[in-house]
């Protein structure tokens, strides 16, 4: 099991900001246990943590959000193809965390649509589309069939086959 998208961004944030405000306590302790320290070297210190700070955890962040955004993306354009009629529709699985299994759950669904689109076609085949769309539409359908007074006329007139 991989890391999920809670523990990702978590990462994310220990690496972009926990560590380097790490870093900055760290030149505050040491500025408060070593009153020698001069303070041009301290404030350059600080500027040099806070910049390199804000620069990684801005791409840290960045990358984090695109290996969550970059698999929800391929969900919803599989959606759209989905939506204007395309069930030849699949999504790759990235990994297998909640996205991937997102992303499985997508695959799993568009089948199961192929599927039942496959046999409303092989039943529409059998028995008329219009009947299965009935079929399909109505859904409490009950075996039986009616019973109806009928009459057939047979007509044989002669020399009919030329006419």
């Amino acid at each position: 099991m991989l890391p999920g998208v809670t523990s990702r961004v978590m990462l994310a944030w220990a690496l972009g900001t926990a560590i380097p405000v790490l870093g900055l306590i760290c030149v505050a302790i040491a500025a408060l246990v070593e009153p020698t320290i001069p303070s041009t070297q301290l404030a350059i210190t600080i500027i040099g943590l806070g910049g390199a700070a804000l620069l990684v955890g801005m791409y840290v962040t960045y990358i984090a959000t695109q290996a969550i955004a970059d698999p929800i993306k391929s969900v919803r354009l599989g959606m759209a193809r989905v939506e204007r009629g395309d069930l030849g529709a699949e999504v790759p699985v990235y990994d297998a965390s909640e996205v991937g299994r997102l992303q499985v759950g997508f695959n799993h669904m568009v089948a199961g649509l192929r599927e039942h689109e496959r046999l409303r076609d092989l039943f529409g085949r059998h028995v008329g589309e219009e009947v299965a769309g009935l079929a399909i539409e109505r859904g409490d359908i009950e075996l039986g069939g009616e019973t109806r007074d009928v009459a057939v006329l047979f007509v044989d007139l002669t020399g009919s086959t030329r006419l």
